[in-house]
């Protein structure tokens, strides 16, 4: 089952009433749809590969099945690996027991619960139980929460629209008195576009705000009990900007403008090829290098200015309908940096392969690789 198939079942008339009066019920079939989409279910690479390298690789499960493509990565590299199901309530002795070289994460983004576990749990995996897990926690802690991103984005001075959050009633209610619009009001969770709203007027801004405060937002694919209420989070509205999306994992970039569909440039919309500004490049570069993600996506806003706005910054990015990630002259490919030179060497050839799974299974091995030689 394509992404785009199942996307449209769970967003069907008869998936929308089900969420809202049989939510258990509705729960189950979601998942159910998810398993359909992994061609392993069934096989014995659901479970386990036994390939030719020296070291095993520790899949973590996902009920989204998001971890089907890096069963594709292991199986195309011959790497072998297992699949440790970290919601059961023995997790830590399963990753023990597995002993796995490093873990491969792709936390659901199904309910906000399952997150809050995956975070819970791969901090002690990571810290306590000595695990190589990539993406890395730092670069796990961000993904899927708005709040976390703009505080790291404003605390690291990174060129972001000015945010605001707020946890009381009255005092958003106050800053509504104040300030200019259109204006931009954003739920903690939510990806492509859900929970985003462009407001142009008070009125709407202050419904927007009792809604938070109330009953709280819910979106149309999520479990009748997942909702987002008790703070808002307000960001500036940048004017006629045009909007890219900046990828490194490992050693290769990729990039392409998001082509605007409304009032937005989904991930799961539309990519316009072209070169990447040799300035943006940089940006990844610099930003990535320093915090050492090396499994990252920037969204970055560019006004008539020519200002930029980073906006967004993901571990992981499930964009399966733009396919490539880099496509010059009607040429797929990566950018490769040389720091000796300090110059920008494009490859020609496909590196994304299976979201860009290969790369990161292929970052996780020369980690390990440096692990071992100083040991």
């Amino acid at each position: 089952m394509s992404i785009k198939v199942l996307i449209q079942r769970l967003r069907s008339p008869i998936a929308k009433f089900y969420r809202v009066f049989f939510p258990e019920a509705s729960l189950r079939r979601t998942l159910s749809l998810y398993k359909a989409s992994n061609p392993y279910v069934g096989k014995t690479e659901e479970t386990y590969y036994e390939g030719s390298g020296p070291y095993t690789m520790g899949i973590i499960k996902d009920f989204a099945q998001w971890h089907k493509y890096y069963i594709d990565a292991c199986l195309e590299m011959d790497i072998s690996y297992k699949v440790l199901d970290i919601f059961a309530s023995n997790w830590q002795e399963i990753i023990r027991e597995s002993n796995c070289d490093a873990l491969l994460v792709w936390p659901p983004a199904i309910m906000t619960i399952h997150k809050q576990m995956f975070d819970e749990r791969l901090k002690v995996a990571q810290d306590c139980l000595g695990k190589i897990v990539f993406p890395t926690y730092d670069e796990l802690w961000m993904w899927e929460s708005k709040r976390r991103m703009a505080y790291w984005l404003t605390a690291n001075r990174v060129p972001t629209p000015k945010t605001w959050t707020f946890y009381d009633l009255d005092e958003a209610l106050d800053f509504v008195d104040k300030i200019s619009f259109p204006v931009v009001i954003k739920t903690d969770y939510g990806d492509s576009a859900k929970g985003v709203w462009i407001i142009k007027n008070r009125r709407d801004a202050r419904k927007h705000i009792k809604k938070a405060f109330s009953s709280g937002h819910r979106f149309t694919d999520s479990h009748r009990c997942d909702i987002q209420w008790g703070n808002v989070i307000f960001q500036q509205y940048i004017e006629n900007r045009i909007e890219w999306r900046l990828i490194r994992v490992g050693d290769s970039y990729f990039g392409y403008h998001k082509k605007q569909i409304g009032d937005f440039a989904s991930g799961f919309g539309q990519a316009i090829f072209g070169d990447i500004p040799r300035h943006l490049l940089e940006l990844i570069h610099e930003l990535t290098e320093k915090h050492r993600f090396y499994s990252m996506s920037m969204d970055v806003l560019v006004d008539n200015d020519g200002k930029y706005y980073v906006t967004e910054m993901q571990s992981l990015f499930g964009d399966t309908v733009s396919h490539r990630k880099l496509v010059i002259d009607g040429k797929p490919g990566r950018y490769i940096y040389n720091k000796q030179n300090k110059t920008w060497l494009f490859e020609e050839g496909i590196f994304d392969q299976n979201i860009c799974c290969n790369l990161r299974v292929e970052h996780v091995i020369k980690l390990l690789e440096q692990k071992n030689a100083g040991n």
